[in-house]
């Protein structure tokens, strides 16, 4: 998640798309600490979701 963030900073012109490219990448790192730390494998599975919903609505706006 952290790189296609990064790939999609550069890829996208519009400033709403750039915004959902960082709330990607910040979740991507919210991803791996939580993921080191997490005994249940459900909320890590909720992150993937929220940045891809995330993600979508960037690429609607």
């Amino acid at each position: 998640m952290i790189i296609a963030g990064i790939a999609s900073l550069f890829a996208r012109a519009e400033k709403s798309s750039r915004i959902a490219s960082l709330a990607v990448c910040i979740i991507g790192v919210l991803y791996l600490v939580v993921g080191t730390f997490a005994k249940d494998p459900i909320f890590l599975a909720w992150l993937i979701g929220l940045a891809l919903v995330i993600d979508g609505i960037g690429l609607l706006i």
